[in-house]
């Protein structure tokens, strides 16, 4: 089943998705998650406000990451960020927990990484 048009249309109406990806996942490479980001970004016309590089969990890198968005209302809206978790392999939230914690509150709370 293809998603990426269900993910366009959730970016369309305003709302921010969050993809990411352990980078030691064996089924889906982190690669693969990069490009379909940068691939929505592109067709969404979306502005990277962020260069991909690391976020940090307890002092050290917790992974890397890259935000995209619009200028609404005079401010920079992030609509749309990739993130790899590091050392994390399939199932992110079950292999490296507290990093995860790190990535959902700063999505939760729109904040960057």
């Amino acid at each position: 089943m293809d998603l990426i048009p269900l993910v366009s249309n959730l970016i369309r109406d305003g709302i921010p998705v969050m993809l990411y990806s352990g980078d030691q996942d064996t089924k889906i490479p982190l690669t693969q998650t990069r490009i379909i980001a940068n691939m929505l970004a592109q067709n969404l016309n979306l502005t990277s406000f962020t260069k991909f590089a690391p976020w940090f969990h307890k002092k050290q890198v917790g992974g890397w990451a890259q935000s995209f968005g619009a200028l609404k209302d005079g401010k920079n809206v992030t609509y749309l960020t990739f993130a790899t978790v590091r050392g994390a392999a399939h199932e992110v939230p079950f292999t490296s927990p507290s990093q995860a914690l790190t990535l959902f509150k700063a999505f939760i709370n729109g904040t960057p990484l």
